[in-house]
């Protein structure tokens, strides 16, 4: 994995070493409101630290913003500015305001320390408490909201047939999907009188967006997604999904 130029930091900004024996890795204090100082801790994965860890695409190395890390002015790429934006403007119900994010809990400019944390990965993430999905800036209500629903529909359907024939055909694989249910719920393919949102028209179309997007196309994806205790969908929206 190649994440060496994703960010620029000053020359008066310094990573403390980490002690690989301790299995230690940073995590970013995210700021209180009256603040917009980032915080870098020092925690050891032996100790069981709460935070959340980001899963989220880097986006163009060269198309940076400014945040503030510890008293200094940071380059990072302008998708993960987003995600940490919304991470801050949202409320947490996982009790921490701590969050993991590669490019700026390793330090990019030391290779050896990139090649130990790439090590601890899967235990990062695996460690967590949740991983937020960052899918990118768009936003995707609509397609969660929809997707809400389904689950929804389909849950209460899979109850109404668990003594059924249905049932029966479906854990027999005779039948593979049923879709009765959508003839009864034609209304999640009602526009919504929004118009706000390029994505607020079709919720099939906003699904079929939320799916195509490049996040979906890493390479880390797959590990980061499947490892999560909890696994919560974000986009610059404000409903979250999980």
């Amino acid at each position: 994995m190649s994440i060496s130029s994703a960010i620029e930091t000053p020359a008066t900004f310094h990573y403390k070493p980490l002690d690989t024996r301790k299995y230690e890795t940073r995590v970013l204090k995210l700021p209180a409101n009256s603040s917009e100082n980032f915080e870098l801790i020092t925690v050891s994965l032996d100790d069981d630290p709460e935070y959340a860890a980001l899963s989220y695409l880097w986006g163009d190395p060269q198309d940076q913003e400014i945040i503030t890390v510890q008293g200094h002015e940071v380059g990072v790429t302008k998708n993960l500015a987003a995600a940490l934006s919304r991470l801050r403007r949202g409320e947490s119900s996982l009790g921490t305001d701590r969050v993991w994010a590669d490019a700026i809990c390793i330090d990019q400019k030391n290779p050896a320390e990139r090649s130990e944390q790439v090590q601890l990965m899967r235990r990062i993430y695996s460690s967590a408490l949740a991983v937020y999905s960052w899918v990118g800036p768009t936003d995707y209500t609509l397609a969660f909201e929809a997707l809400m629903a389904l689950a929804r529909i389909i849950k209460e359907n899979l109850k109404d047939y668990a003594n059924s024939e249905i049932w029966a055909e479906i854990l027999s694989g005779r039948a593979v999907v049923r879709l009765d249910w959508l003839r009864q719920h034609h209304n999640l393919c009602v526009p919504k009188d929004e118009p706000e949102s390029p994505h607020r028209g079709n919720p099939w179309q906003a699904i079929a967006s939320l799916v195509l997007e490049q996040y979906w196309k890493r390479v880390w994806v797959f590990q980061e997604v499947v490892l999560a205790h909890q696994l919560l969908l974000l986009s610059s929206g404000d409903t979250t999904l999980g």
